[in-house]
C-alpha cells in the first residue's frame, strides 16, 4: 500500500516521495469489552523515478482495546520499529545508531488495516465519535523522547 507526497525540491524540481508497506494485523476479541491487537509491518521509503527503497523498517506492535459499550473505547499499545534490512542485506548497525533507526513507542501505535486506533474514542450519537491520539517514543539514536498528539472526529456506519 503506497503512501505518496509531493514537494518542490531545490535542484530537483517537483519530487514525489512515498512509503510502501506490507504486513498483517490481528485482533483477538477476548470479550464484548476487550480485544487484543497485534501488527507486523515492513515499511520502505522511496523517491518516484529516482530511488527504490534501500532500507526497510520492521514494525511490531501489541496492544489492548477496552470498551464501555455505547460510550468510550480506550486502545493502548506498545511497539518497536527498527531498520533491519539495508541495501538488500541484514543490517549490522548497533541498536543506538542512526542507521538502525530504533524507536520504542507507547500510546496510539496500533492499527487495524489502514485505521490507527485512537488512545480514546468517545461515541457521540449513533455514528460519530471524538478521537484523541497520543504517542510517546524513545529514540536511542537521539538519546531522548519524542511526543505526538492529535485529535479528530470519526464516522462509523
Amino acid at each position: 500500500m503506497p503512501t505518496l507526497s509531493g514537494a518542490e525540491e531545490p535542484g530537483h524540481g517537483f519530487t514525489v516521495r512515498g512509503f510502501t508497506a506490507f504486513g498483517a494485523d490481528a485482533r483477538y476479541r477476548y470479550s464484548a469489552k476487550r480485544s487484543f491487537n497485534a501488527t507486523l509491518t515492513e515499511l520502505g521509503a522511496f523517491t518516484w523515478n529516482r530511488s527504490a527503497p534501500t532500507a526497510w523498517a520492521t514494525q511490531f506492535t501489541l496492544g489492548l482495546s477496552e470498551s464501555v459499550p455505547g460510550s468510550v473505547t480506550f486502545s493502548l499499545g506498545a511497539g518497536v520499529v527498527a531498520n533491519l534490512l539495508a541495501d538488500g542485506t541484514w543490517s549490522s548497525a548497533s541498536a543506538g545508531s542512526v542507521e538502525r533507526n530504533l524507536v520504542v513507542a507507547f500510546g496510539s501505535v496500533q492499527r487495524i488495516g489502514l485505521r490507527t486506533l485512537p488512545l480514546i474514542h468517545v461515541l457521540v450519537g449513533e455514528s460519530f465519535g471524538i478521537d484523541a491520539y497520543a504517542i510517546g517514543a524513545y529514540v536511542p539514536s537521539q538519546h531522548g523522547w519524542v511526543e505526538t498528539y492529535m485529535a479528530g472526529v470519526s464516522y462509523e456506519h
